[in-house]
């Protein structure tokens, strides 16, 4: 009998919201129609309805989200659809009820626990090479400080056209080498501690 509590039923329906942040406005809204595109191609259930909001702006981005309707063989396709296209929210519509076995219970916690290991490896792999790519970042920029004021002391501005930084950015960047004795911040600008 599977999961559902009555043997006529064969799938179950559930509804959905997906929601995409990011900029410009249109490279959100293109991606939300993608990610319904590629959805709907997916044989593991039927996408029943689907309603896109139009994207808003929200800070310095724009957020979209659709409301989707899609139908499932198997709780395990719900959970598959939940892994893929990460909804913030899911609400099963139908079956109301569900006959659960403990074997198939475990199969499923089993899968949805081999994801998430596998999710944690990507996000610590991504970020130990996000620490690598800023400590050398943070060496070449060391370096170019170094023969930007190798002949004296820069103002913002020439600070700004040499490194191609916004002007109004440069005592940011420059505050961790003030602080580690490379550069000391003058009237004008910057220049190297001698």
């Amino acid at each position: 009998m599977g999961i559902f509590a009555k043997k006529e039923t064969e799938s179950l329906t559930a509804k959905a919201i997906i929601q995409i942040i990011g900029k410009p406005k249109d490279h959100v809204e293109k991606a939300m129609e993608i990610v319904l595109e590629n959805l709907k191609k997916d044989k593991s259930w039927t996408v029943t309805s689907t309603k896109i909001a139009e994207a808003e702006q929200e800070d310095n981005y724009f957020i979209t989200f659709s409301d989707v309707e899609l139908k499932c063989k198997t709780f395990g396709d719900l959970l598959s659809f939940c892994f893929e296209y990460l909804p913030s929210s899911v609400e099963i519509i139908e079956p109301h009820d569900f006959s659960l076995g403990s074997a198939r219970m475990n199969g499923w916690i089993n899968d949805f626990l081999g994801r998430l290991h596998e999710s944690d490896m990507v996000a610590k792999r991504i970020r130990a090479d996000n620490e690598v790519l800023q400590q050398n970042t943070t060496q070449i920029f060391r370096n170019f400080l170094k023969l930007a004021l190798k002949d004296g002391e820069k103002t913002h501005k020439q600070l700004s056209a040499i490194t191609g930084l916004p002007e109004e950015d440069i005592d940011k960047f420059l505050a961790q080498f003030v602080g580690e004795g490379l550069a000391e911040k003058t009237e004008k600008g910057y220049k190297l501690t001698t």
